[in-house]
């Protein structure tokens, strides 16, 4: 993960990255029945995104 994320797994294989713009939850991932990961946060995964998020775009236009 990029600098400045805070990232906490277990051994299970469930991790939660947070960014530390307003604490915001960016992915928390699990391994599913077939062991695959699977991202549960729909939403932006970088600051970039959220800053320049969907309610921007509304003001903007």
């Amino acid at each position: 993960m990029a600098s400045g994320f805070i990232e906490i797994a277990n051994k299970q294989g469930l991790s939660a990255t947070l960014l530390p713009f307003g604490a915001t939850l960016a992915k928390l991932t699990f391994p599913d029945k077939e062991g695959k990961n699977q991202d549960l946060v729909l939403g932006f995964d970088t600051i970039d995104g959220k800053s320049g998020g969907l309610e921007t775009q509304i003001w903007k236009n």
